[in-house]
């Protein structure tokens, strides 16, 4: 429940700013990830400054009028995704309902009232609050009267996924609001929930969740910041089966030659574990803090940070090969086309590596500041942290771009194909976005997901994401 303590003093004195840009609001819908409000209905509503925000949950969208010199009412909504499952929804929403409903440093609370509701299919709760606020800017010894209304709810197909929509004003001494109740309710219920497209289970690991791997009935997710595990995960029941003590800051893995596979960036070694098992039957040393690991032509493929190598393991054997001249920082790793591609995350380029003879090359185009490559038949998928965009390019002698997609991202992160669809995370915004392949310019469905949803993968019937600050890794299924 820690991230409900992140957003109350933001709650507490939601009304004490409002725009700095004077921008009409208008009256249309706005739609953010899972959800959407409208504007208050009345007239003088402005876009608020996000600057307000003490921190930044995401979706989110404020909306503020004026009135007065220093009395000002705001309209705000905003969401994130726990990394907790949630056994009792009651119990969240009072917990979360209570911590609003605090007082601040500057805000005493004088009365609140708290009922559990249902709204279209949500679990959720509705209150008022009343507080004094005694550190208004300019007006010491003033006392302003700070009124709120607040609906929490847990979205009806992501227990874990939280919506707060908050409504306040803050009136002078004397003052008397000039709003209507029916524009402040038009607000408040104005709330709808869109559609996600799957249904979502959170399954807690442990933080610093790097890297995932599946193997039938199972999924493996790698966690930890100095000595690491590797959680192992039984699809069919969705709970942590057992951990693996394994290297320091383990940020790769691949399921292959029966065998599981970590890569250890602090250890500078890859480890092999005994499915069967679930022991570390041998420890490779590789590279220097090697990132990413694949499978392909019979070997294990690792990318060495640290030192510009790449290191080609023989599974019979676990005896591995220094690969040079693949770049100045290889970090993504994927096999196709007969070779592997590296992306040099420094160097803004992709090189590939012949798996017949080790050969090293480099391919066009260039992709500046690439982490992640995703192998998609005769063609590769590339994220870009420069230009926050995803390419897909066209392997073989006349290497180009098919398709770029771009203008949606904070920062596009791993990628999954998905049937006719392509699925990304954004490190930067809390979501994953879905792209229907069949449209030439598809505009993304997205999926919330808690903060830097870093992996996705496939397998045993759903999709499977993870976060990798807050440790958890989400089970997809479809609806």
């Amino acid at each position: 429940m820690i991230r409900f303590a992140a957003v109350v003093f933001l709650v507490c004195v939601s009304a004490a700013a409002v725009a700095t840009t004077l921008t009409p609001v208008g009256h249309d819908r706005v739609t953010l990830v899972g959800f959407s409000v409208a504007p208050p209905p009345g007239d003088g509503w402005v876009t608020a400054d996000e600057a307000s925000f003490r921190v930044q949950p995401m979706p989110k969208v404020q909306f503020g009028k004026k009135l007065g010199a220093d009395s000002t009412a705001v309209a705000a909504a905003y969401a994130f995704a726990m990394p907790l499952t949630v056994k009792d929804p009651a119990g969240v929403l009072k917990l979360a309902m209570s911590k609003t409903q605090r007082g601040g440093q500057r805000t005493i609370v004088t009365s609140s009232t708290a009922e559990l509701t249902t709204i279209n299919g949500a679990s959720c709760i509705s209150g008022v609050s009343a507080a004094d606020d005694i550190g208004v800017p300019g007006h010491a010894g003033d006392v302003f009267r700070l009124t709120k209304w607040s609906l929490i709810c847990l979205h009806p197909q992501y227990s874990s996924f939280v919506v707060i929509m908050d409504y306040s004003e803050r009136l002078a001494p004397g003052r008397q609001s000039p709003i209507q109740q029916a524009e402040r309710d038009g607000f408040l219920q104005s709330l709808m929930f869109e559609r996600l497209g799957r249904r979502i289970t959170t399954i807690e690991v442990g933080g610093n969740l790097s890297a995932m791997a599946h193997s039938p009935g199972t999924i493996w997710a790698a966690y930890g910041a100095g000595p690491g595990n590797v959680a192992r995960i039984d699809a069919r029941t969705n709970t942590v089966v057992t951990r693996i003590p394994v290297g320091e800051h383990p940020t790769g893995l691949v399921a292959a030659q029966e065998s599981l596979w970590v890569a250890n960036k602090g250890s500078d070694n890859v480890m092999r574990i005994d499915p069967s098992n679930n022991k570390v039957v041998a420890t490779i040393p590789v590279g220097e803090a090697p990132v990413s690991v694949i499978d392909g032509a019979g070997s294990i493929w690792v990318a060495n940070s640290g030192d510009g190598t790449v290191s080609r393991i023989d599974a019979s054997s676990n005896q591995a090969v220094t690969i040079s001249g693949v770049g100045r920082e290889p970090m993504g790793l994927a096999f196709a086309e007969g070779g592997v591609f590296v992306s040099d995350y420094a160097g803004d380029r992709i090189m590939r590596i012949d798996a017949a003879t080790n050969a090293v090359g480099q391919i066009r185009p260039r992709v500046a500041k690439s982490s992640f490559l995703l192998a998609d038949g005769n063609t590769l998928w590339v994220n870009g942290k420069e230009d926050a965009a995803v390419v897909q390019i066209a392997l073989g002698p006349d290497a180009h771009i098919l398709r770029r997609i771009g203008d949606v991202f904070g920062q596009p992160g791993r990628m999954l194909r998905a049937g006719g669809e392509l699925w990304v995370t954004d490190l930067d915004r809390e979501r994953i976005a879905i792209f229907d392949l069949a449209q030439a310019d598809s505009r993304p469905r997205y999926i919330p997901a808690p903060e830097i949803p870093l992996n996705l993968h496939e397998g045993d019937g759903a999709i499977w994401a993870s976060s990798f600050v807050e440790g958890a890794v989400l089970r997809l299924d479809p609806e």
